[in-house]
């Protein structure tokens, strides 16, 4: 495909904005498999789809269970955990930590509420 779109803007005209023709869209050539390598690329494909549709239900409906014991303490997140807006994606943490961060983006509104 990447070498189709090379040609093609090879294969364009014009000045600021190129333009392709009509005559160079009509003489465009590719490979035509027989019908029954396009039908095994067609279940190919299908088999793709498949695996993809099945991994969207189950993202879709996937609700983990966390069960929360009622005598664990309850505690502020800043008592537990730095807050740093400035930082995103992984720290430069040492190699002796056990802990990461989430990046102040990925942070929901309500997503401790929701546990």
């Amino acid at each position: 495909m990447r070498a189709l779109t090379r040609r093609m803007v090879e294969l364009s005209g014009g000045g600021a904005q190129p333009n392709i023709s009509q005559k160079i869209i009509r003489d465009l050539t590719f490979p035509l498999p027989p019908l029954e390598i396009q039908r095994q690329m067609v279940a190919e494909l299908d088999g793709y789809r498949k695996v993809i549709e099945g991994a969207y239900q189950i993202l879709t409906s996937y609700k983990p269970t966390i069960r929360i014991d009622p005598r664990w303490p309850v505690v502020e997140i800043g008592d537990v955990s730095e807050i740093n807006p400035k930082e995103s994606g992984l720290a430069k943490l040492s190699p002796d930590t056990q802990v990461s961060f989430i990046p102040m983006a990925d942070v929901a509104v309500g997503f401790c509420s929701r546990i």
